[in-house]
């Protein structure tokens, strides 16, 4: 997340939360992770509309690969208890 804020010249923070969370410390957009429910993209410093959107997927797709590939490990960890 450090380096996706750096690259897009934002700060970004990740939220778990059922619904919209609110900013108690000045403007922020708060855009849903499109692959992961309940959990929302906070962008702050020129990230609003379309770059937070956009910002949003990249996060989404990262996440959704992490868990792939912790599912594979799982798998092949089982395998390997199996086989031995």
């Amino acid at each position: 997340m450090p380096v996706l804020g750096a690259l897009s010249g934002t700060t970004l923070r990740l939220w778990r939360a059922k619904s919209r969370p609110e900013s108690s410390d000045g403007p922020a957009v708060f855009q849903p992770i499109p692959t992961s429910p309940d959990a929302w993209l906070e962008v702050r410093g020129g990230g609003g509309g379309r770059a937070a959107v956009e910002l949003a997927e990249i996060v989404g797709a990262v996440m959704e690969a992490e868990e792939e590939t912790t599912q594979v490990a799982a798998e092949l960890s089982d395998a390997t208890r199996k086989s031995t």
